[in-house]
């Protein structure tokens, strides 16, 4: 006798609020009217109709997934009158199901892998980690936090999960070394939160950004005028922080001096370039 009935169900109970009894008179026959569901049911059969009462209820719990993102089921319930032949009718129950925060985000990838110069800038990107949540409404917002293992050099961003270097870096392998392992959380917005883990392994590549050192500075060496070519007279030694650092050495020809005991420049003579008289 109504054109559509409407409810409500949640997914942790059976019980519809409010309750639907599906009514209809034919005042036409004698016969007794029966109800039947014809259309719209779970594979499952969640809903059930009294075929005598018309009353309608769940026989088990339904998901906010199982209505393809809409949110709600419409049943198409019959009532026949169950003439020769017989007569009927059909009306639409409508059941929204209220989501609850049952699902916890879930990482696309659960172990996530990311490389980055020692010399990157703040705002580099690094990796991006990604969470969905199956949940409806806020119940399915994902946010992400790092919980351990920045060491403050890395920061994942709040909406998107972006993973980029910090403000304030300091990624200088020699002092913090080469590898990372984060811990990133996505939680979502439903009341309790729920939350999924995600692994992240940054690895960080060495530049060559340092300078190579002496042992000493500088090397004094004394020799006599008589000394021959080709003898050994000092070895020096430079040390180079940048990992797989191969060091060659060279005498720039532009930086050789030489002085007389009283500290006056000399110069070459015609047929001796003292600039050649040393080599490394």
């Amino acid at each position: 006798d109504v054109d559509q009935y409407q409810t409500f169900a949640t997914e942790s109970d059976t019980e519809l609020t409010p309750n639907v009894t599906v009514k209809a008179v034919d005042k036409e026959s004698d016969f007794d009217v029966t109800y039947s569901i014809i259309g719209g049911n779970t594979p499952d059969n969640a809903f059930a109709i009294d075929p005598m009462t018309g009353y309608f209820y769940l026989t088990k719990t339904v998901n906010y997934d199982q209505t393809d993102g809409k949110g709600f089921f419409e049943l198409r319930v019959q009532a026949s009158d169950n003439g020769s032949p017989a007569q009927t009718a059909e009306v639409v129950v409508t059941v929204t199901v209220r989501d609850e925060n049952d699902h916890a985000p879930e990482f696309k990838n659960t172990v996530l892998y990311g490389t980055v110069s020692e010399v990157s800038p703040p705002g580099t990107s690094v990796v991006s980690v990604t969470a969905t949540d199956l949940d409806a409404g806020q119940n399915g917002v994902v946010n992400y936090v790092v919980q351990s293992g920045a060491k403050d050099n890395f920061h994942v961003d709040f909406d998107t999960g972006l993973v980029t270097v910090a403000d304030g870096a300091d990624l200088d392998i020699e002092r913090f070394g080469d590898d990372y392992r984060m811990i990133v959380y996505g939680f979502d917005q439903g009341s309790p939160s729920l939350t999924g883990t995600a692994e992240v392994l940054i690895t960080v590549t060495d530049a060559n950004n340092k300078l190579p050192v002496f042992l000493e500075d500088p090397y004094q060496v004394s020799i006599l005028e008589s000394t021959a070519p080709d003898t050994p007279i000092k070895t020096v030694t430079a040390n180079d922080p940048d990992t797989d650092s191969s060091i060659q050495y060279t005498i720039p020809y532009d930086s050789i001096e030489a002085k007389d005991k009283n500290g006056n420049p000399l110069t070459s003579q015609v047929n001796f370039d003292y600039k050649d008289a040393f080599r490394v």
